[in-house]
C-alpha cells in the first residue's frame, strides 16, 4: 500500500505509551496545594481535577510539544546549514511573530491563501503559528495508573563547613571571622522564622475553619504582616537570605516505570510535513526529556506509538506502522516502514535543493 501518492493529505492517527526513565516532574503556576507540612511550597504536579493527592496527576503535551518543535527547528537548521535570524528563530521555536506583519496581512475574504505557504514551508504548517493553525497535535500525558506520585529531591543542605570543619583552615582569617557570624546568624534565624511559620501554620488552619468573612479577612491580615516578619528576619542575617542548612522539600514527579498513554494526531498532513514531523521525532529521540529539575537527571522517557488511518470504506482504522524509540535507537516498524524511511530521504534532499523557505511566513511570500 502507498499512503501519500501526489498532493495528497492524509489525517494520521499516532497513539502510543510513553515510559519514563527517570522522575518527570512539571511545575506550572497555581498548580501547588497545601502539603502535609502546612505549606504550598512544594512544587506540584499538574491535577486533572481538584488540587488534592487523590486526584490523577498528567504531563501536559506542551511540555513534549515544546521539544518536539525545538527538535524540529534544530533539524531544519542542521539540513539547510543556515544561521537564522531574531525573527526567523522565534517562529520557528515558538510560532511568535515578533515583526507583527502577521497581524498586519489581510486575508479576509481570500481563499486558498494557506496552502501555496504550507507547501513552501512545512515546518510552519505543522506547527503552527498565529493565523496559521498547525496540522501537529500533542496531547495531554496520562499515567496509566494514578498511584505514580513520589517526593523527588528532598533532603537536607548542609553547610559546608559544619560538614567539614578541616575546610576552614583554607579561609583568611577575615572569611573565617565572616563564616562564624554566617552560622550564628543562620541558627538564629532558623529558629525564629521556624516559630513563625508555625504561627502562620496556625493562623490558616483558623481561617480554614471560619465563615465570617471580616474575621477571615483579620486573619489574612495577620498572616501577611508574619510573611513580612519572615522575610525582614532573613534580609538581617549575614550571608544569603536563606539559611545554607536547611530541609529541602522536594518535589512531585512521577515515578520511573510509569506508562503514560500519549495521543500525537497529524490532521491533514502531506508527504513532506509527515516526513519532518518523523524528523524531528528522530532528534527528540535522541535527548527524550520533558520538564525540569534537569541537575537530577530528570524527564528521560523511551516512547512507542502506532500509526494508523481509518480508510473511507472502511469501519475500523487500519495501523501501518509503528513509531519506538528508547536508548538503544530510533525505529520505524511495520507494513508502511519503507514508505516512511524513503520520505526522510526525501525531505532531506529536497531540503539541500532549496525546494522550501523556511523563513517564510506571510502569504504574500508564498505568492
Amino acid at each position: 500500500m502507498t499512503l501519500f501518492t501526489d498532493e495528497k493529505r492524509i489525517s494520521l492517527n499516532i497513539t502510543g505509551e510513553v515510559t519514563v526513565l527517570s522522575p518527570i516532574s512539571v511545575t506550572r503556576p497555581d498548580d501547588n496545594f497545601v502539603s502535609g507540612t502546612g505549606t504550598k511550597n512544594k512544587p506540584r504536579l499538574p491535577r486533572a481535577g481538584v488540587k488534592k493527592d487523590g486526584t490523577m496527576p498528567f504531563i501536559p503535551g506542551s511540555s513534549f510539544r515544546g521539544g518536539l518543535r525545538r527538535a524540529a527547528r534544530d533539524c531544519v537548521r542542521n539540513l539547510t546549514g543556515e544561521q537564522f535570524d531574531l525573527a526567523t528563530t522565534y517562529m520557528l521555536t515558538q510560532g511568535v511573530d515578533i515583526t507583527n506583519a502577521m497581524i498586519a496581512q489581510k486575508s479576509a475574504g481570500s481563499i486558498g491563501l494557506e496552502e501555496p505557504l504550507r507547501k513552501k514551508n512545512p515546518f510552519l504548517s505543522l506547527f503552527g503559528a498565529w493565523s496559521l493553525p498547525g496540522h501537529t497535535g500533542v496531547g495531554d500525558l496520562i499515567p496509566s495508573e494514578p498511584d505514580c506520585v513520589f517526593t523527588a529531591g528532598g533532603g537536607v543542605r548542609t553547610n559546608e563547613f559544619i560538614r567539614d570543619p578541616k575546610q576552614i583552615q583554607f579561609l583568611t582569617p577575615e572569611d573565617a571571622e565572616k563564616l562564624e557570624k554566617i552560622i550564628m546568624d543562620d541558627s538564629v534565624t532558623a529558629s525564629e522564622v521556624g516559630d513563625l511559620k508555625k504561627e502562620i501554620t496556625d493562623l490558616k488552619a483558623q481561617m480554614r475553619e471560619v465563615r465570617d468573612k471580616e474575621v477571615k479577612a483579620a486573619l489574612q491580615e495577620q498572616v501577611a504582616h508574619v510573611e513580612a516578619m519572615i522575610k525582614a528576619k532573613k534580609g538581617e542575617k549575614s550571608g544569603s537570605t536563606e539559611t545554607i542548612q536547611r530541609p529541602l522539600e522536594g518535589y512531585e514527579a512521577i515515578a520511573p516505570g510509569t506508562v503514560l498513554h500519549h495521543r500525537l494526531p497529524l490532521t491533514m498532513v502531506n508527504s513532506m510535513e509527515m516526513a519532518l514531523f518523523l524528523e524531528s521525532l528522530a532528534k527528540y529521540a535522541k535527548n527524550p526529556v520533558i520538564g525540569g529539575h534537569k541537575n537530577h537527571a530528570c524527564g528521560y522517557f523511551s516512547a512507542q506509538y502506532s500509526i494508523s488511518y481509518w480508510p473511507e470504506d472502511e469501519d475500523q482504522p487500519r495501523e501501518v506502522a509503528v513509531i519506538r524509540f528508547d536508548e538503544t535507537g530510533f525505529f520505524i516498524e511495520g507494513e508502511a516502514a519503507g514508505e516512511l524511511q524513503a520520505l526522510r530521504k526525501e525531505f532531506k534532499s529536497s531540503v539541500k535543493n532549496g525546494d522550501f523557505d523556511f523563513t517564510a511566513f506571510l502569504f504574500s511570500q508564498a505568492e
